[in-house]
């Protein structure tokens, strides 16, 4: 009796042991979101990042309340020093405006500091900048701050959504003396004039572009570069290399496609980019978190090669259908973005949901040491305006003007080229040569 209870106990010890071994070898929780981290040490070509490194104002503009304004480009000493300054303001007592505001008067008039965005923020990542109470009412696409005194000399705080035409108005802990403080240090910097926006359907918010009103100085930098091959993005980007196998495309001749079932990557030699994605991504939680997408956005590209220089978000859409997010990075040099439609150079796009990737674009190219520079002279805004005209471009259908590094690829440099980027009218997109030699 006793051989016999030895027996059972030792057979369902050995059954014990083979379910075991079956779930170890078969079945992995989320295996699907596991990152190539967690297997083995991958390629680290650039810097890890926290969410404040990439969550910025593209610029700063200050108005001395003579219809003097000064932009400040983000990588400004004195735009550097208020970054510092905005972790420590605070700002309370919301409301929404609903009467709309003189904001030629406030232009023209008003000393004050307007901090601008290049995506549209929501309350949890407005909190990653300032000091804000949780419970404050819903902010939506919030894309400006503008800091400044109301008709009785108080401080007020704008908060502006350009693209849902809202203004929240609130108490800031910036004082009448910090704000003095800030213009005291304008010194250095060029003065600019406003234009209103091509006005469309806005009734709350009227916004303005600004242009210098003389010459300002930038760089066009020759650079080399380090080129990715296939399969460094195979080895950083898939679990297993070993079961990824090679696909050629027969409808797009121009890319390879390469797979391992479960997750595809796609390589456009010719243009030096590559669109990594998931095949499908089931049961996602909290589809419309974009706090957690740009958390899980930030997290993706550091365990995945990381930052090669300083990048930060500079757009965002939502996609309806699919419920993602698309996230859009830029690297920065020298203040300015560097964005080339074409080959991706210095762009990082990510499709979020739940705070996982569902697709991953970027260039195969590295921006490595300089060759050389050349200072030029920018076009002033009198002169960008007239060349524009010529064009038949005119100053009200203008929505947007910014200053970009274009990229210039040769065999053995990259020239990253300062234009004028102009959207104008129903969105449609114009770039000239900032300069007169590149005209």
């Amino acid at each position: 009796m006793k051989e016999k209870i030895k027996s059972i106990i030792l057979i369902i010890l050995v059954i014990n042991s083979l379910i075991l071994t079956w779930l170890l070898i078969y079945y992995s929780p989320y295996n699907d979101h596991t990152t190539p981290l967690e297997y083995q040490t991958r390629l680290k070509f650039g810097k890890d990042l926290e969410l404040r490194h990439v969550l910025k104002p593209k610029h700063l503009i200050i108005h001395s309340g003579d219809n003097q304004h000064y932009l400040v480009a983000n990588n400004n000493i004195l735009f550097k020093s208020l970054e510092e300054e905005m972790k420590n303001w605070s700002f309370h007592n919301f409301y929404p405006v609903y009467r709309v505001l003189d904001w030629e008067d406030i232009m023209e008039n008003k000393e004050g500091i307007e901090i601008v965005f290049g995506p549209g923020l929501s309350n949890s990542l407005l909190m990653q900048i300032f000091i804000i109470p949780s419970d404050i009412i819903p902010l939506e696409s919030i894309n400006r701050v503008w800091i400044t005194t109301d008709n009785n000399d108080n401080m007020i705080a704008y908060f502006l959504s350009d693209q849902m035409d809202k203004v929240y108005a609130a108490k800031p802990s910036v004082t009448n003396g910090m704000l003095n403080h800030y213009l005291n240090n304008i010194n250095d910097l060029k003065d600019y004039s406003y234009y209103w926006q091509q006005e469309k359907e806005k009734v709350m918010v009227k916004t303005a572009f600004y242009l210098p009103n003389e010459e300002i100085k930038m760089n066009i930098v020759k650079k080399f570069y380090t080129p990715l091959s296939d399969d460094d993005f195979i080895q950083l980007l898939f679990i297993d290399p070993a079961l990824v196998r090679k696909v050629y495309d027969k409808d797009y001749r121009d890319h390879i496609l390469y797979t391992d079932g479960s997750r595809s990557l796609q390589v456009y030699p010719h243009q030096y980019y590559i669109n990594y994605f998931y095949h499908s991504i089931n049961d996602i939680p909290n589809p419309n978190d974009l706090q957690k997408d740009l958390q899980g956005a930030v997290r993706f590209v550091n365990q995945h090669g990381g930052w090669e220089g300083s990048y930060q978000l500079d757009s965002l859409e939502h996609l309806e259908q699919s419920n993602q997010s698309v996230l859009y990075f830029h690297q920065y040099l020298e203040g300015y973005p560097i964005i080339d439609e074409k080959e991706k150079y210095g762009e990082i796009v990510l499709n979020m949901s739940g705070g996982i990737a569902h697709a991953y674009q970027r260039a195969m190219i590295l921006l490595d040491q300089n060759l050389a520079t050349e200072e030029v002279l920018i076009f002033s805004g009198t002169e960008l305006l007239r060349l524009l005209e010529e064009k038949g471009i005119f100053a009200n259908d203008i929505n947007l003007v910014e200053l970009r590094y274009q990229v210039k690829r040769t065999k053995d440099y990259l020239e990253l080229i300062p234009v004028w980027h102009v959207n104008y009218q129903d969105s449609q997109i114009f770039e000239i040569p900032a300069f007169q030699s590149g005209v």
